[in-house]
């Protein structure tokens, strides 16, 4: 090999081994957690607290309610226990009949599709 060919060779590998380190380095920062960015603790404006004053005339004093699920409640406005342990217990069981209702459909397909007989049995 040439002598040139090896320090070239030589130069690209010492080229990637310092892009390669400087992509490394770390700043000074020895602390462990989050960076702190942001202004420091000195602020030019002093030390004045300010308060802000609302205006009531522009905010509304009601509540919308965004999201109902429809639990039954009692003559208080709270959450009936038993009413909604029984209305939960009758929404899982239509989904657990939908759920069989096709899973079957879907055996019964499969079950037609592998017998020439349709899916029925014959006892003789």
């Amino acid at each position: 090999m040439s002598t040139a060919l090896i320090s070239r060779r030589l130069c690209i590998a010492l080229l990637a081994t310092l892009v390669t380190l400087a992509g490394c380095s770390s700043t000074q920062n020895n602390s462990v957690g989050p960076a702190k960015v942001g202004p420091g603790a000195y602020n030019p404006q002093g030390t004045a607290n300010t308060t802000y004053v609302y205006n009531s005339d522009i905010f509304l004093d009601v509540a919308i309610p965004v999201f109902d699920p429809g639990l039954p409640k009692d003559e208080y406005g709270n959450l009936d226990d038993d009413e909604v342990l029984l209305t939960l217990s009758i929404r899982f069981l239509r989904s657990l009949r939908l759920g069989m209702m096709l899973y079957l459909k879907r055996t019964s397909r499969r079950r037609r599709q592998e017998h020439p007989s349709g899916g029925r049995l014959h006892h003789p």
